[in-house]
């Protein structure tokens, strides 16, 4: 009984860290792991970037560096949590 009790907080637990529960993640890690200056640093975009100008630096480095493109995989990847961590910055509420 007791077994099996451990095993559900477990996997409470397990499914808590996944969906990124506060205590078990950073701010920063749930947004995609990336702050938000070095999101603009990597597009090239300034604090003031409207959504148009976001998606277009994400679009002139995305062109650069996609695999298909002969671009590596990695920093694709990292250009597309930039674009993603600024755009849910910018319309999230309160700003």
């Amino acid at each position: 009984m007791i077994a099996r009790l451990i095993v559900i907080a477990v996997g409470v637990l397990a499914v808590l860290w996944f969906m990124g529960w506060p205590p078990f993640r950073s701010r920063a890690r749930r947004e995609g792991g990336m702050p938000v200056d070095e999101a603009r640093r990597v597009l090239g975009v300034g604090p003031n970037a409207s959504e148009a100008e976001i998606i277009a630096a994400h679009r002139q480095q995305i062109a650069a560096t996609h695999p298909d493109k002969g671009g590596n995989d990695a920093v694709s990847s990292r250009v597309n949590v930039a674009r993603d961590v600024l755009l849910q910055q910018l319309r999230s509420p309160g700003r």
